[in-house]
């Protein structure tokens, strides 16, 4: 399993905050796996998650998800809602 440059995780925060605001701050959970279809290839999904609390009070669990690949370029983002 390759470990995954530094600037590369810097620049998948910046997508995260990109995607959702509040994710600024949030250290992301780093996983590595072979991508489907592609020969070989490794990809690196780095998961944002922040919980947070609504007006009303009650709790919702926020999830950004971006996906690179070994040259830190950003194949996907996707966010929950």
């Amino acid at each position: 399993m390759s470990r995954l440059d530094q600037k590369f995780i810097t620049r998948a925060k910046k997508a995260a905050r990109e995607a959702a605001p509040e994710m600024a701050g949030v250290e992301p959970s780093i996983s590595t796996r072979v991508a489907h279809g592609k020969s070989g290839a490794t990809v690196h999904i780095l998961t944002f998650q922040k919980e947070m609390r609504l007006p009303d009070g009650a709790r919702l669990k926020r999830v950004v998800r971006v996906t690179m690949d070994e040259q830190g370029e950003i194949l996907k983002v996707s966010s929950s809602k």
